[in-house]
């Protein structure tokens, strides 16, 4: 019976949408800001399964033809109160981690996304990034943001995906 309670306790399932330092710790929330000079645009996707009350997405990202936008992505547990911030998390651990980004959805040719940050070992963390528009005439689509986890700090070895959100994006 003994053995059977240790297996039992031993085999619980690790969440998925955790983020890393406390296992109480849940990604509910993923934010983006852009940034280019005076003008800011963001938006929030949420797994409203863990946050009630809430939209799944809120705000779309407005950007305009010919310029660069310096982005920055926000982790939040909105599960709890208050809110937990998990950006600092991300920091922190940033050999553990990886966001990857994709323009998706009529808005490929349109988008780059370069200068992610870097880990310790040169690797891309992508917490913050250039986002370039080019092209004229306006556009819609999503921007994919993923965020990826290795356990054992080796980016070129098995991830788990603690987050995939896609956010509306307008070119003017």
């Amino acid at each position: 019976m003994l053995i059977f309670v240790l297996i039992l306790t031993s085999c619980t399932e690790k969440n998925p949408t955790s983020v890393g330092i406390d296992e109480h710790d849940v990604l509910t929330t993923i934010k983006v800001i852009l940034k280019s000079g005076t003008d800011s645009t963001f938006a929030i996707a949420r797994d409203t399964t863990k946050v009630k009350g809430k939209t799944i997405t809120e705000d779309t990202l407005r950007v305009t033809s010919g310029k660069t936008y310096l982005g920055e992505v926000f982790l939040y547990d909105e599960s709890v109160t208050p809110t937990i911030d998990l950006s600092s998390e991300i920091k922190g651990l940033p050999n553990e981690h990886m966001f990857v980004f994709s323009a998706i959805d009529g808005i490929e040719s349109r988008i780059t996304i370069n200068n992610l940050n870097k880990d310790g070992n040169g690797k891309d963390v992508g917490q913050t990034f250039n986002l370039i528009i080019s092209g004229s005439g306006s556009a819609k689509g999503y921007l994919r943001v993923i965020l990826r986890h290795y356990d054992s700090g080796d980016k070129t070895q098995a991830f788990d995906t603690d987050g995939d959100v896609k956010l509306p994006l307008i070119i003017k």
